[in-house]
Formats: structure tokens, sequence, C-alpha cells
């Protein structure tokens, strides 16, 4: 396939009021609702030395629900989108634990996606009793255990916006604990997430290989950057009274900032060329900023491809690719040099 580009088949019918008929406090009314999102975004940008009272109050914890959790649980299949189908299946075999599962907002996702066994995790019971009454209401339930058990199958242990908030002694301890197959981290696409995942990956590269985003296992190449860093972009769309709230809220959660990464104890295909950011497109050529391996190193690059090498189908893919995806190139056309090749997209054969 040339691009990695599906329609989002994670659908929940009716979430919304699905989701506030499992709600541990009922707001009066929608202004209620609002101020107390308004609260927890305060939390988690001015106020994070405090966060941890949030998870304790039934209020919080259901504005948390009706807002983060309704439009936060796409992220997983969003990345799924971005692997290839050998390595979703490998995944799907697995056990997930959720280290940090708060309401539940990864497990609801991951029993959407097929994962038959899932175990949450979260220091706060609050969290818990939600999050089985939301999957209960969802009919998601079946499955779903929240504590860890003896390891019978092998497993993926999935740090859901949790890393961000730990030490990465704690990470560390949690995953020789966990003992898992797969390490997926799933955090904001802040700079200060993605210099946490920096640091956890020198540390998982003596037991683990990064499959994604990265290339190959090479020191990173935006460790350096300034003011840029590794991040992918999910893109998705709402329910119409999720939307109508994110609306009222006058905040963006169609297009979120998430750094995504991966680790496998085994060996799997990665892609080449993967994209950091939205290609320039114009009449003559595509721009595409790329991290691509060579001579053993992850490389940062610009793609030129000229359109008139590409076919009408793949300027259609090109204007919706996402932040995240692999360019398939055709290898045998690279020309340039360390800073702008050219190249040519590989026929698609679909």
């Amino acid at each position: 396939m040339l691009l990695r580009l599906h329609t989002h088949r994670l659908k929940i019918d009716n979430l919304y009021p699905k989701l506030k008929n499992s709600l541990l406090y009922s707001f009066k009314n929608e202004a209620e609702l609002i101020k107390s999102i308004n609260e927890l975004t305060d939390l988690f940008n001015f106020k994070r030395n405090d966060l941890s009272q949030y998870v304790d109050n039934k209020r919080l914890v259901s504005a948390y629900v009706m807002y983060f959790l309704s439009t936060n649980y796409k992220k997983l299949e969003s990345f799924f989108r971005f692997i290839p189908d050998e390595l979703k299946a490998e995944l799907l075999k697995t056990e997930l634990v959720d280290w940090g599962t708060g309401p539940g907002t990864f497990l609801l996702a991951a029993k959407k996606l097929g994962f038959e066994n899932c175990i949450g995790i979260d220091q706060s019971n609050l969290m818990i009793t939600q999050a089985k009454r939301i999957l209960k209401e969802l009919k998601l339930d079946d499955g779903v255990k929240f504590s860890l058990t003896e390891k019978s199958r092998s497993r993926t242990l999935l740090f859901s916006h949790s890393a961000n908030e730990m030490e990465t002694k704690e990470v560390q301890s949690v995953i020789q604990k966990v003992d898992p197959e797969f390490v997926l981290f799933i955090e904001p696409g802040t700079k200060e997430s993605f210099r946490k995942i920096i640091e956890i990956r020198s540390d998982l590269l003596g037991s683990y290989s990064v499959l994604y985003p990265c290339p190959s296992n090479s020191e990173c190449p935006m460790m350096n950057q300034n003011n840029d860093w590794c991040h992918q972009v999910v893109q998705v769309t709402h329910e119409d009274k999720i939307e109508s709230l994110c609306q009222k809220m006058k905040r963006d959660r169609r297009n979120m900032p998430t750094c995504f990464m991966l680790f496998s104890r085994k060996s799997f295909k990665r892609g080449h060329f993967r994209l950091l950011r939205k290609p320039l497109i114009n009449k003559a050529k595509v721009i595409a900023p790329v991290c691509f391996e060579e001579d053993g190193s992850n490389k940062l690059v610009q793609i030129e491809l000229l359109t008139r090498h590409l076919s009408k189908d793949q300027k259609k893919k090109m204007k919706r690719i996402e932040v995240g995806d692999q360019l398939d190139l055709d290898l045998d056309n690279l020309s340039g040099g360390s800073h702008l090749i050219r190249g040519q997209l590989k026929e698609d054969n679909e």
C-alpha cells in the first residue's frame, strides 16, 4: 500500500449519552460541566503539582470522562493505522496492560479494536470504579480485569498519558514488573513528553527494539533540536454532542498532537521514511520533511516529489496524509544531497 490512510472504524454510537449515564457525579447543567473541565485544564497546564487531587474528586473525574475520555480514546486506533497489518495482528494476540488507565479511556478503545484480554491499573480507586461503570454501560467489560495477575500470555504494556507524570525509574520498574513483549507509549504531544520518552528509549534499547516511529534503533536526530520535537498529529471527528462541547470550550480536539512510541522484543519490518510534518504542496512539487535511516544513522531530510510523476490518486493521498505516516518511496530512484532528496513514490498496486 502506498500510504496507510483508512477511515476511522472505532466508532461507538451515542457515546455521549452512554458516558453521561455512567458518571459518578450528576452535573446540574452544561455550564457546571464546562466550568469543571476548565478547572481540569488549569490543573493539567498550570498546576501539575496538584494533579493528584482530581483523581479522588467525583465531579472532576466525571468532567474528565465527558471531555478528555470522549476525545482521547480514538488515539489508540490512530496509532494502529500507522503500523503494518502484521504488527497489528501480533499486538492483538497479546494481553493489554494499561498502566494509568484512569476511567478506562484506552481500555474501551482496546476492546473495540479487538483485544480480548485487558488489565487496567490505576492508583485511584475512584478512577477504577468509574472505569468499571463505563465499560459495563458500553458492554465492553468482558475480559477486563483491574489487578495484575500472574503472567499467562504475551503482554503489551501501554502507558496512556501516564509516563509523563512518572519518574523515569518508576517507568523502568513497571516494565520490569509487567515483563511485556511490547511497550507502547501514548503521551501528550509536548516537548516535555518527547524528552521523557527519549530518555526512556535510551534505557529500553538494550532489551527492546523501537518499531515506531523511528526507522532504526540509532540515536534520534531530533534530540538536539531546540524548538522542535518528534510527535504525531491525531486527526479525528467526533459525534455532534461531543463536537458541540469542544466548540463551547473553544478548543480543537479534532487535531491532537500526540507522542507515540512502540518497542518490541521481536524484530519487525520498519518503514524507511516517516513523515514529520505536513508536506508543502504546490503545482510543481511536494516537499515532505521525513526521518529515515541511512548508513546506520537516523537522519532528517526533505523529500522532493515532482507532481508530474504523481498519479491523480497519489496527489489526493498526499493531501490527506497525516503526520506520522509512512512514505513508500522507490529506493532505486533517489537522488540529491544530505538535506534535500528527490524521489518518486512506489506504484500504487491497490
